[in-house]
């Protein structure tokens, strides 16, 4: 489980999760990302950029530098996203090589949430890989 506290200013930058995942020969890799808490767009929720899951070229980036995935695909750097708020509970799925980023979140308290404590981010998530490939070590 990953759970991104506030107050880090740290954004997920655009990237692929293929390349780092330790899965030799992999073409059917999964991730599910289940939100815990409602995650809005305030709240740094994920945005994809749709149709970079067929390209299994780009190279693994700086996850902090905003710029990196665009320097090593400048041709998807004026795609269209879409970004996709989630309720706690709700659960994306995208392929291992879909583009993908989270923003940060300040911690802002949330109209209507009676607690007074900034909300944590959290969210779990599971990779799927097909049953034939080989785990290589990194």
């Amino acid at each position: 489980m990953l759970i991104k506290v506030p107050h880090n200013g740290a954004a997920t930058e655009y990237h692929q999760d293929g390349p780092y995942w330790p899965h030799a020969g992999a073409r059917h890799q999964l991730s599910a990302w289940i939100a815990i808490v409602d995650v809005p767009v305030e709240r740094g929720c994920m945005s994809f950029i749709p149709g970079t899951h067929r390209r299994t070229d780009i190279r693994a980036v700086d996850l902090h530098d905003r710029t990196d995935f665009f320097e090593a695909a400048p041709e998807v750097t004026f795609l269209p996203r879409v970004t996709v708020p989630v309720r706690a509970g709700d659960c994306t799925f995208h392929h291992a090589y879909l583009a993908h980023t989270a923003n940060p979140y300040d911690g802002r308290i949330d109209k209507g949430c009676e607690s007074s404590a900034p909300l944590s981010r959290g969210f779990m998530i599971l990779i799927y890989r097909a049953q034939m490939i080989k785990a290589v070590a990194r």
